[in-house]
């Protein structure tokens, strides 16, 4: 699924919000293949509604924490 198809199941404010921000940084929809494919799913996650539930919490804190220490050092 590419990363526009998956932008189709979100729901506004969110949906605009992601489109918004892409739009500026095409590096956010992801560089490689593989980060791409975890945007998507990542993005899939929110549209089902599965990253507000608590017991995702941590899940989520320990995929994105390290990434956005890594985009920061860089």
């Amino acid at each position: 699924m590419s990363f526009q198809d998956s932008l189709a199941k979100l729901n506004s404010p969110v949906k605009d919000l992601v489109q918004s921000v892409a739009q500026k940084e095409y590096a956010l929809e992801g560089k490689t293949d593989e980060d791409k494919d975890e945007v998507v799913k990542w993005i899939d996650k929110v549209a089902k509604g599965d990253v507000i539930k608590a017991e995702n919490f941590k899940s989520l804190d320990a995929t994105l924490v390290p990434k956005h220490t890594l985009l920061q050092i860089i």
